[in-house]
């Protein structure tokens, strides 16, 4: 049991090594713009997530924690891209929002246990409302190789969800 824990462990690391290494060489190091989003985020958060209390309505969050390394600063900013690039009649409706949301900070460590986060992540939430109805961690972001195959990763699992998303009314 031990041994397969071990290989587990070992592949685990592998693909972030891989990931981190296929966004280096593709430019996705942390630019200066990204630099400072990340010391701004160490002073308190205040996040005010406005979910409506009528209606339908879909939230990509992205879970970190204060200190991010240059991949989390990539898969942020990829996924605030993918949203508001792809998305975005869902974002004008207000049917689609994204909030990145630093899981250190007192009022925001409710998320961990909610979404059994165990790394940072993008989690898409569905409300119906004001209540939610039902939520999917998207884990297959770490095993992505490539910035591009990232991106269709995240444009396809939002795609996927909001057209599970029923629309009555």
């Amino acid at each position: 049991m031990a041994v397969k824990r071990w290989i587990g462990v070992a592949l685990l690391l592998f693909v972030a090594l891989a990931l981190w290494q296929a966004m280096s060489e593709q430019g996705a190091v942390v630019s200066s713009g990204l630099e400072k989003d990340a010391a701004s985020e160490s002073a308190p958060q205040e996040t005010s997530i406005q979910i409506p209390s009528q209606g339908k309505h879909v939230v990509l969050y992205y879970f970190h924690t204060t200190f991010r390394c240059a991949s989390c600063l990539t898969i942020e900013k990829t996924a605030r891209q993918v949203v508001s690039e792809q998305f975005q009649k869902l974002l004008d409706k207000g049917v689609l929002q994204f909030y990145p949301v630093d899981v250190e900070q007192p009022q925001n460590r409710h998320y961990i246990e909610d979404y059994q986060l165990y790394s940072k992540s993008l989690v898409l939430v569905e409300y119906r409302d004001g209540k939610e109805v039902r939520h999917k961690n998207l884990e297959g972001i770490w095993q992505q190789t490539s910035l591009e195959g990232l991106r269709d990763y995240i444009a396809q699992e939002i795609s996927t969800f909001v057209e599970d998303t029923p629309n009555d009314g």
